[in-house]
């Protein structure tokens, strides 16, 4: 999961989660919509390679820079920081979510507890026979 946080812009503060691969620009169908002077429709893109890692990729003719230094395609590490027109964001990799195991476990130990009484029942019938 990418995280962005703006650093800069209309939205300075605001952190934008979302999965790749992701649009960034002007357009209101890109993944993250910016407003802010000199950022293109479709500005630039980060997604997937087949080595694992996240690329950013420029799009169009939109200047893009990361940590002060131009690209056109560039390998993303967590802390670096973007600057797309006049807005600039952090780039991080969102903390992994586990999913919740309170539900399996419920269910594990209501089937434990109604095999437990099935069987105390079972065990009450052949005292009494």
């Amino acid at each position: 999961m990418i995280e962005l946080r703006l650093l800069s812009g209309n939205r300075k503060g605001e952190s934008f989660s979302a999965g790749p691969p992701l649009i960034i620009g002007r357009s209101p169908s890109s993944g993250l919509c910016l407003s802010e002077l000199g950022v293109w429709d479709s500005h630039a893109r980060i997604a997937c390679a087949e080595d694992g890692r996240l690329h950013l990729t420029a799009m169009g003719e939109g200047g893009v820079s990361i940590d002060s230094k131009p690209v056109r395609d560039a390998v993303l590490r967590s802390g670096d920081r973007i600057v797309l027109g006049s807005v600039t964001l952090e780039f991080r990799l969102a903390p992994a979510r586990q999913p919740g195991l309170q539900g399996p476990e419920r269910l594990l130990w209501s089937i434990l507890v109604v095999a437990a009484l099935f069987q105390l029942t079972l065990l009450g019938m052949l005292a009494g026979a």
